[in-house]
């Protein structure tokens, strides 16, 4: 069964979106052969070309592109989707300028999922298939997704072609996206035992493919698709992952990296589980059933929760810090990853963690009719201890972190700056998150927070690399929408042109433009309130730079 639909699939899933794609020397097309079918496996529209088609000439000049240049990318027009050498190219270009854009990869290599888990298995399946060998529907989506990542960072760097290297990346993100499906199915149906580590990276790279386009789009249907994968890798992380003993290093780094996605999603959308519509049955393979939706855990306070789970002071056991891939229980780890993945501490995601969870049960109070008098005084009790921990907060010590280095590093020889957190980019979060939650919480007069928003600014202003401002975009979102004064909305969104110039990342100018809606609202409505929740309405989207 899962030959067959992988086949299905992977022949004729994009047969009719290639027909009609500029090919320049395509004088006419392949007949499709029956009997090829098992032999091309999974091959999805990297379908083997005979090597007199006239498609096969323009190999020779692609496989140039491997020594060159970023720029030399660009003087290659993409013209369809082809095997071979294009794609060894895409892949170097993915390992040399799409990676660095992540914290891990320049800060301490060795838990980089992209290089260790990501890269490897994509470089694999694109050996398998040039050598006509056989995949597996985890490794195609890996590739594919990574091809997408790729086309999609191309795009606004080759302008001359950016419309070409969009289509490009879209039908490879639907590729990823069928390949995963098999992958699931075959899961769901015990078929196989499928690799937990590249399901799970296989999952989490096209939740970002999906963001990505939402972030460009914002598309509602594409971020409830979004939502979907967030929810699946969830339940594989909570029924495989979790179980799993030991927790290798790489098992481990991938639950941070699903964590940190979850939670700043979460705190720029709405609640996630409550917003998700039950699909119709048998309309799409899905690892989460109504019978096993009891096991996800949404954004919200428990019905019979106390503050206990706000304590900032004590220290979590080991099996508890593993199992708490929402950050629902507060206090000190010594093992987390995050300072190296994302050179931030786990208490101060932590604090976004329980803000999010209390704004989301504010606002489905208001929602609800019948109003828990004893539910409303636990939330006004959260409420005072929450803000209470955000504004005592102190950044950890550099000497707390370095043990987590020498615990995780399993004997592997350093390469760099050993996972500390990153003192400038923590200090601006922690204001970020101060704004989070007056906004979100309090809902005050956006008058009262003009001097966090200038601290904001400045620490914003002293980042003018395009790798490091890349980490700054979710802060810039908040401080954005809070700007009131003249000089700091100048100042927010001259930062935002300039940075989303240098990094071509898209979402810089949808988080400008989205400042810029709330600043009219404001104005309109003299009402200083209102965020980003009232100009996106049902469109909420996450910011989140890819």
């Amino acid at each position: 069964m899962a030959q067959m639909l992988a086949t299905s699939l992977g022949r004729f899933s994009v047969g009719k979106a290639l027909d009609g794609l500029d090919m320049e020397g395509a004088e006419s097309t392949v007949p499709m052969q029956p009997a090829a079918l098992a032999k091309d496996r999974f091959h999805g529209p990297f379908d083997l070309l005979e090597d007199h088609h006239p498609l096969m000439r323009v190999r020779d000049q692609l496989s140039n592109l491997e020594t060159r240049h970023q720029n030399q990318y660009m003087h290659q027009r993409p013209r369809g989707l082809y095997m071979g050498h294009q794609h060894q190219s895409l892949l170097r270009y993915f390992k040399s300028d799409v990676v660095s854009f992540s914290f891990a990869a320049r800060h301490d290599a060795r838990i980089c999922p992209w290089q260790n888990i990501h890269l490897p298995a994509a470089e694999k399946t694109c050996t398998q298939l040039i050598r006509q060998s056989s995949t597996t529907p985890t490794g195609l989506s890996l590739l594919y997704s990574v091809l997408a990542s790729t086309c999609f960072h191309l795009a606004p760097r080759d302008v001359a072609s950016a419309d070409r290297w969009t289509d490009l990346g879209e039908r490879y993100k639907q590729e990823a996206r069928q390949h995963l499906e098999v992958a699931i199915q075959e899961e769901i149906l015990l078929l196989t035992r499928t690799n937990y580590e590249e399901l799970l990276m296989a999952l989490l790279s096209t939740t970002m493919l999906e963001l990505t386009c939402v972030t460009l789009k914002i598309l509602c249907a594409e971020y409830n698709e979004a939502e979907h994968l967030l929810l699946e890798a969830e339940y594989l992380i909570r029924t495989r992952g979790l179980p799993a003993s030991p927790k290798s290093l790489q098992l481990r780094t991938l639950h941070h990296v699903y964590t940190h996605l979850r939670v700043l999603t979460e705190s720029t959308c709405g609640c996630i589980l409550r917003n998700i519509c039950p699909q119709k049955p048998g309309s799409r393979s899905s690892l989460v059933t109504e019978e096993s939706r009891h096991q996800l855990r949404s954004f919200r306070v428990a019905d019979q929760s106390t503050e206990s789970d706000l304590r900032m002071s004590v220290e979590k056991s080991a099996a508890a810090a593993h199992d708490d891939i929402h950050l629902e229980v507060m206090g000190d780890w010594q093992d987390s990853l995050f300072p190296q993945l994302y050179g931030l501490p786990e208490s101060l995601l932590g604090l976004l963690s329980q803000t999010i969870r209390l704004a989301n049960e504010q606002e489905l109070l208001q929602r609800d009719a019948n109003v828990d008098v004893s539910m409303i005084a636990n939330l006004c009790r959260r409420t005072k201890v929450l803000e209470h921990n955000l504004l005592s907060w102190k950044m950890p010590s550099e000497n707390f972190h370095s043990h987590n280095l020498q615990n995780s590093a399993e004997s592997q020889p350093a390469t760099n700056l050993g996972g500390q957190i990153i003192p400038r980019l923590t200090t601006t979060f922690r204001h970020a998150v101060t704004l989070f939650y007056y906004r979100r919480v309090q809902n005050i007069n956006g008058l009262m927070l003009q001097n966090v928003v200038q601290k904001v600014l400045e620490s914003m202003s002293l980042e003018d690399g395009p790798y490091e401002a890349a980490q700054m975009l979710w802060p810039a979102f908040l401080a954005s929408c809070e700007a009131i004064e003249p000089p700091l909305r100048v100042g927010l969104g001259g930062w935002l042109r300039q940075m989303g110039n240098k990094t071509r990342i898209p979402t810089f100018k949808i988080v400008s433009e989205l400042a810029e809606k709330v600043w009219i609202l404001r104005e309109e409505k003299q009402d200083y309130t209102l965020g980003w929740f009232d100009v996106t309405s049902l469109e909420r989207c996450p910011i989140v730079a890819l």
